[in-house]
């Protein structure tokens, strides 16, 4: 386990429930910031499993407060629609491509000899294909969006028969306008992307079949340079477990899925940027809801030039070693007035 992640997983997640008026009930022991932070932590090393990761932390002291297993089960699915919409939060935050690239991956739900079995998923419109893999499946399909950074961007869960054509406009329509969005050969439709295009100012480029005319040199070089980073995201989701989670309800499933997507998000940001990454010898044996306070007691503050507020990342310094960098003061609401940024995370 990585302490610099976990911190900056925990202080993103913080600081967006602070600025989006999120408050935690008064009589809980464990803040609902650092309850998000445990399902990460389990998506990201625990392949998605709440209880390993949960008695790791209390462990290691990283929580606030005790909890146990049950009553986080139930505070996760109670913050279930303000985790479904982190993703694309954390994206708004930390992405500034103009390049997206789309997929689809299998989430089977169990083996298709079970499936006649399977209570909870019933339905044809559940057994489908993975053309890429050459197998049939019984579950959903992720459609996913994500930056030509690996940030997943936009996410829809659906059935595992439809083509992937027909989530394109949920996930398109939030996109911001006059973005590239690169596809593979199932995304192949003049309709279609003239239907983007006019819509959403979306410009879709797929690569065309053989029996086609070729793309042209411009956009075989965006194709080349961008399209197979969906496909390391899609195996990084793998690693973490998604295609093979242990729930009963469908809501978990969407949680746990929500859950790795946000994880992603932290640690690819981390390793295309130095932005997000935390370097704090003072705080590791901290409650993770101390460390704000913590840090911000003693600690000197240093701009240089963000494209917000025109200054750049802020970079705070304690005792003479980097503590955290932010990554923009426009997302706390916080006016400049010729001082230094604050906290930007």
């Amino acid at each position: 386990m990585d302490a610099t992640w976990m911190i900056t997983t925990f202080v993103l997640i913080d600081t967006a429930m602070t600025n989006l008026d999120h408050h935690t009930d008064v009589r809980a022991g464990v803040p609902d910031s650092e309850i998000v932070t445990v399902a990460l932590v389990a998506a990201k090393y625990f392949a998605n499993n709440h209880r390993i990761a949960l008695d790791v932390m209390h462990q290691l002291h990283y929580l606030s407060g005790t909890i146990s297993h049950s009553r986080l089960n139930r505070r996760l699915h109670t913050l279930r629609d303000w985790i479904d919409n982190l993703p694309e939060l954390l994206s708004d935050m930390l992405s500034t491509s103009c390049i997206y690239i789309i997929d689809s991956m299998p989430i089977p739900v169990c083996r298709r000899a079970r499936a006649k079995r399977w209570t909870k998923v019933r339905g044809t419109q559940y057994d489908g294909t993975c053309h890429a893999k050459n197998e049939r499946y019984f579950g959903w399909k992720l459609h996913l969006i994500c930056d030509c950074t690996g940030i997943p961007a936009r996410y829809v869960l659906r059935p595992s028969r439809p083509h992937d054509t027909t989530a394109i406009d949920d996930l398109a329509c939030t996109l911001p306008f006059g973005v590239i969005l690169l596809g593979d050969r199932g995304y192949v439709s003049e309709p279609l992307r003239h239907h983007l295009d006019a819509r959403y100012g979306v410009t879709m480029i797929a690569i065309n079949r053989t029996n086609m005319t070729p793309n042209t040199p411009a956009e075989q070089r965006l194709l080349r340079m961008h399209r197979k980073r969906i496909e390391t995201c899609n195996s990084q989701l793998e690693k973490m477990g998604v295609a093979r989670l242990h729930v009963r309800l469908t809501t978990g499933v969407s949680l746990k899925i929500a859950a790795s997507l946000c994880a992603l998000s932290v640690s690819n940001h981390c390793e295309t940027s130095n932005q997000g990454r935390y370097i704090n010898i003072y705080t590791f044996s901290l409650p993770l809801s101390s460390l704000l306070s913590h840090t911000a007691s003693s600690a000197e503050y240093h701009h240089c030039g963000c494209a917000m507020c025109t200054h750049s990342p802020c970079v705070i310094l304690r005792a003479g070693v980097r503590v955290a960098t932010a990554p923009c003061n426009a997302f706390l609401r916080r006016q400049c007035h010729g001082r230094p940024c604050m906290l930007r995370f």
